[in-house]
């Protein structure tokens, strides 16, 4: 049974999960990309949700700062997804929800892609190759860049960089995740 309603109103019932898409609208301003305007306000209701159940999804702006997360009563699982390399929401999972720290999922006409985090996955900084390489921006607001160029045999052209270069022209469908230049 699903019940749809206000969150405050529905604590005290029995659930096996909960889902949040709070408000980020603000009177005579543009919509809030931090959680900690939203209403519900999130470090409020998120104890409470989680007394109840482990099991709590919550929809966030997809420009959120990831140093709110620190803020928040336990660590989810961070999802960035995106649509023909735009990003269009983000997602927080706990408990059973959590498959990983961070995921990033990017949506293509006929395809989609997902990645996860993986600890130790360093990638390996080198000059300009023939090819470059721009990830999907799920990808790069995610923090995976060290996890795509390792699954794809890329290298980093900058530790701080989202830009990555191979000797290789990858091809579809799964590079499609890549805006890809050839090097002059």
């Amino acid at each position: 049974n699903f019940v749809v309603g206000d969150a405050f109103l529905n604590i005290d019932k029995k659930a096996d999960a909960f889902f949040l898409d709070p408000a980020r609208d603000r009177a005579g301003m543009t919509k809030t990309r931090s959680f900690l305007n939203s209403r519900p306000d999130l470090l409020s209701i998120l104890p409470q949700l989680l007394a109840v159940t482990p099991n709590v999804a919550v929809k966030i702006s997809p420009a959120f700062a990831y140093e709110e997360l620190k803020l928040l009563p336990e660590a989810p699982e961070v999802e960035i997804i995106s649509e023909d390399n735009n990003c269009k929401v983000a997602m927080l999972w706990f408990g059973g929800f959590k498959t990983a720290s961070r995921r990033a999922t990017c949506f293509k006409k006929d395809s989609f892609f997902s990645l996860t985090d993986k600890a130790g996955v360093s990638a390996v900084v080198s000059p300009l190759k023939k090819y470059l390489y721009e990830p999907d921006k799920a990808i790069s607001k995610a923090h995976l860049i060290d996890e795509v160029a390792t699954k794809f045999s890329l290298t980093k052209i900058d530790y701080d960089l989202s830009f990555l270069t191979g000797d290789q022209l990858l091809v579809e469908p799964e590079s499609n995740i890549f805006k890809k230049f050839i090097i002059i």
